[in-house]
């Protein structure tokens, strides 16, 4: 039965639908009102509402290699798009790009030192996201 066939409930539909939206809303508001609110004494919550906003989440299905296989890993995809899209361009002919005159500087960098150490140091001090 086609709910337009009867408009009547077709109507009664259409409020209730209306009204869940209009609930819904009104609830994540509150929430959202609740968590700010909240968010002296309870700055996990915030933060964890925050990023469950923030963070995108993406899957890459199976693909179809050339050959008519699918992929099975996340290294498999990643051969099979690399191979696809470098099929798509071209290399460029190298005898055709144009010279550039050499740029002379007043100032040269005279000595620099690079140790395991540094390097280190510099690499802990990262954050890991």
């Amino acid at each position: 039965m086609d709910l337009r066939s009867n408009n009547a409930t077709y109507l009664e539909y259409v409020r209730a639908r209306n009204q869940a939206k209009w609930e819904i809303r009104k609830a994540k508001c509150d929430y959202e009102r609740n968590v700010a609110a909240e968010s002296e004494t309870n700055p996990k919550a915030f933060y964890q509402y925050a990023n469950s906003s923030l963070k995108t989440r993406s899957y890459i299905g199976n693909l179809m290699k050339s050959d008519g296989t699918v992929t099975a890993g996340d290294a498999d995809k990643a051969d099979a798009l690399h191979l696809f899209f470098a099929s798509l361009f071209t290399q460029e002919n190298l005898k055709n790009i144009p010279a550039f005159d050499d740029r002379l500087t007043d100032t040269m960098l005279e000595t620099i030192t690079i140790n395991e150490e540094t390097v280190f140091n510099k690499l802990e001090s990262l954050n890991a996201n």
